[in-house]
């Protein structure tokens, strides 16, 4: 999951894959020889209402598992959270604080502003006044996170199979 233009915004031109649209097909990347760049978009929580904390590994998301289940290894360049405004926002206005952290870093939902990185919003009560994302780019930070790497969950004998 190699990504050529860093500064690019992965979401933007894809089909919302809520529309029935599927991503684009990966291409080769130019500069890392047999890498591909593959998009990947996933729903993690649909709010309606409910109070929660939620906190989720990169690596335990069904759409990222099945991903890098046809990869040796794969690295993730960038992610972003986005909140889209929905059915029940009329109804339920939505707060959210947003944090990236390591996996060994899981601060309480008290304190969670207090970290670097952070961000507080509040959402308006109508859907179409209002999209907010979170970015974070992992090569910025090869320094300081260092399990951008992944490996595939199968051996090798079964990745070599599935092609």
């Amino acid at each position: 999951m190699a990504d050529t233009h860093r500064d690019s915004n992965i979401n933007s031109g894809l089909p919302h894959l809520s529309d029935g649209a599927s991503p684009p097909i990966a291409s080769l990347s130019q500069n890392h020889g047999s890498c591909l760049m593959v998009p990947l978009q996933a729903k993690l929580h649909d709010h309606k209402g409910d109070h929660k904390f939620y906190s989720a590994p990169i690596t335990s998301i069904s759409a990222v598992i099945n991903l890098i289940s046809f990869c040796q290894l794969a690295e993730l360049i960038c992610l972003e959270a986005v909140l889209f405004s929905g059915q029940h926002t009329p109804t339920f206005p939505v707060t959210m604080d947003r944090l990236w952290s390591p996996n060994d870093v899981v601060p309480s939902a008290t304190e969670l502003l207090s970290y670097p990185g952070s961000t507080y919003f509040r959402g308006h009560c109508w859907p179409w006044l209002r999209v907010s994302s979170l970015r974070l780019f992992l090569l910025q930070l090869q320094d300081k996170i260092s399990h951008s790497l992944f490996q595939s969950p199968l051996p090798a004998s079964q990745l070599l199979a599935k092609h």
